[in-house]
């Protein structure tokens, strides 16, 4: 209830939702509307289903879009807890109630109340070190119990702990499918344990890990036809191509905070100017001839081009900023809690277990760029390295207070202080960063936030027919006032009038920074123009792109 609690009031505070979670949004409202799983007017690839499907879903019974979206993270975030519990008491060997607390309890305790774990203000703080946009929650939570499973499997040698794993890991794909490459080390981990800790015949260890690829395969596979169906290729996603695109010009945005290089190349048209240049923005339906990369060949050329800038970039993440993803404070347990023997005897297993997921997110930063969100799936595990620290400097603490003061009564009540001053210290952290940091410049665009936005939805709610299709640099403009969204292309006039009529756009909304008043002579002229001033003052063009002989007539 706690880390419920915690992460409603942030999400709540927060007022905002960003790009990322607005097309989350759209996409599972798609779906539950008959319009299938489309963004931009097309099948989209990019964003694996399981985020929105919740939001979708969510997204019937309230008509806020905020609510729609917080609440699944509110309760995927809540529920992290329990898998790292159950880890950390068949890691640690935790049988019931100790002095003050177990291991375990400790842990799902530091899960909780972990800051970086619910800090949900983004505008306010550099890119990379944005902890949160839309999925991050409910992936935490499903890798972690996908990672709990696999140990079972191991420690127990069950088969049935092997297949929900593998079901489990398959379904933390859904969410966010960069865990399809956690899933291969942890399966390469697996393996290993199998062959130096198992008693177990060979066979039954086989079997064990042919069921973890089985079972994860199974789960993942509605995804690969879907994309299969839609873009002729079979993979997880079109976000690889994506990453091979942006990657060159994130370095200007993280390091330096400008994204224009950045929205040039993800918002940039094709050779002909009919359609985006990026499967990222929905499947192409001509299925983009012209230089597009395959998957294989986009993961080919980020392994093969690593970006050792990043390095530095991922220290920050960790150490530094005001939300370092492990509070300074906090390394000395961590590093004391790997370092210690667990009570069941498996150090050097779980040591690696960690070692291997923190090896693979910092080849992931280097091949393709650190964002703090990234890097979110070992927090749980050092939380649990993090407990058993604090666990044995609080059992140290209780002894020692035990004979100074000649009474063992006081041992549980030392050990239960010192552990929850350190919850306590951390959950007001949290608290506060939270508090502090949210959007406060509306100029940023927070959907709930930003009433310039608002305004601009409610006149285009009242003017323009319900269902149509605007193209806006910012998505929830169109959702706000009932509109199917298209995105504007970063483009001239004239292409952007190609693309508009290749892909029969019914108006568009720009800022005045965008683009001018279009003159006689220039692209857009002959298409009826109007100036829409909002509250704030903004002003923002409105472009109907039916032809001047249909009706329309230039102003």
């Amino acid at each position: 209830m706690t880390a419920f609690l915690l992460r409603a009031y942030a999400l709540h505070i927060r007022g905002s939702l960003d790009y990322d979670e607005t097309y989350y949004y759209i996409l599972g409202r798609n779906l539950f509307t008959g319009k299938g799983y489309t963004l931009n007017g097309l099948p989209h690839t990019a964003f694996p289903p399981l985020y929105p499907i919740f939001v979708g879903l969510t997204s019937l019974f309230t008509s806020s879009v905020a609510l729609a979206t917080s609440l699944i993270s509110a309760v995927a975030g809540a529920l992290l807890p329990l898998p790292v519990y159950f880890l950390a008491k068949n890691v640690f060997n935790g049988r019931g109630p100790r002095p003050g607390a177990a291991p375990a309890l400790v842990a799902a305790a530091l899960a909780a109340v972990w800051p970086a774990l619910y800090f949900f203000a983004d505008r306010k703080v550099a890119y990379s070190l944005r902890m949160y946009a839309g999925s991050e929650p409910l992936f935490g939570t499903l890798f972690v119990t996908g990672i709990l499973f696999l140990w079972l499997a191991a420690r127990r040698e069950s088969l049935a702990y092997a297949a929900a794993a593998g079901a489990t890991l398959g379904l933390s794909v859904l969410a966010r499918n960069e865990a399809t490459v956690m899933f291969g080390v942890l399966v390469l981990w697996f393996a290993l344990d199998r062959v130096i800790l198992s008693g177990l015949p060979k066979l039954h260890r086989a079997l064990q890990t042919i069921i973890v690829v089985a079972t994860f395969a199974a789960a993942v596979s509605p995804l690969v036809i879907y994309v299969h169906s839609a873009t002729g290729s079979a993979s997880v996603g079109s976000k690889l191509t994506n990453l091979v695109r942006t990657r060159p010009t994130l370095w200007r945005w993280i390091q330096d905070g400008d994204a224009r290089d950045y929205v040039a190349v993800h918002n940039a048209l094709d050779a002909d100017a009919t359609e985006m240049a990026d499967d990222y923005w929905g499947a192409s339906p001509l299925g983009r001839p012209d230089g597009s990369t395959s998957n294989i060949a986009a993961a080919v050329s980020l392994v093969t081009s690593p970006d050792f800038r990043w390095l530095g970039v991922l220290w920050r993440i960790f150490t530094g900023g005001p939300v370092p993803l492990v509070p300074g404070f906090l390394w000395p347990f961590v590093i004391l809690g790997l370092v210690l023997p667990p009570w069941n005897g498996r150090w050097w297993s779980w040591t690696l277990l960690i070692a291997t997921v923190a090896l693979v997110l910092l080849l992931q930063a280097i091949a393709v760029y650190a964002i703090a969100r990234l890097q979110l799936p070992i927090l749980p595990l050092l939380a649990v390295a993090a407990a058993r620290g604090l666990d044995a400097v609080a059992r140290a603490a209780a002894f020692v207070s035990g004979i100074l003061t000649r009474r063992l009564a006081v041992e549980p009540l030392v050990h239960a202080a010192f552990i929850a001053a350190v919850a306590v210290a951390l959950a007001h952290r949290g608290v506060e960063l939270n508090r502090v940091m949210p959007m406060s410049n509306y100029s940023a665009g927070a959907i709930s936030s930003n009433p310039s936005d608002r305004e601009l939805s409610r006149i285009l709610a009242a003017e323009l027919p319900p269902g149509s299709s605007l193209m806006s640099n910012k998505p929830w403009i169109a959702l706000l006032a009932g509109l199917d969204w298209r995105v504007c292309p970063s483009a001239d006039d004239a292409r952007l009038l190609t693309y508009a009529s290749a892909r029969k756009i019914d108006f568009a909304v720009l800022g005045l920074w965008q683009t001018p008043m279009p003159a006689p002579g220039t692209p857009l002229y002959p298409y009826f123009v109007r100036t829409i001033t909002v509250k704030s003052g903004e002003r923002a063009l409105l472009f109907d792109f039916r032809p001047a002989w249909s009706g329309g007539r230039a102003q």
